[in-house]
């Protein structure tokens, strides 16, 4: 799985973005699946994309749970800041 944040530059490399939703993710991750997340990330100008890998299986229903509420959360979050940038969970 993978979480894609597109911004503009100013964004994507503000120092706080990527542990803020690093930490969102995790969140998230303990209250609906259980199981341990392993999360390695990647900066490119314009965007984030953090690979998103589980310690065991996830069933279909839970990790469909866990992508709408992480970005529903994620976009959340975004709004409330006032800050503008796409979140895609694939």
């Amino acid at each position: 799985m993978k979480l894609v944040i597109t911004g503009n530059h100013d964004i994507i490399s503000n120092p706080l973005l990527v542990p803020s939703v690093i930490q969102i993710t995790a969140l998230k991750n303990a209250l609906v699946t259980g199981i341990g997340l392993l999360q390695n990330h990647e900066i490119h100008d314009d965007r984030i994309s953090i690979d998103l890998h589980h310690d065991g299986e996830v069933e279909e229903t839970t990790l469909l749970e866990f992508k709408t509420q992480l970005e529903q959360m994620l976009i959340s979050y975004f709004k409330f800041a006032k800050v503008e940038v796409t979140v895609e969970v694939l």
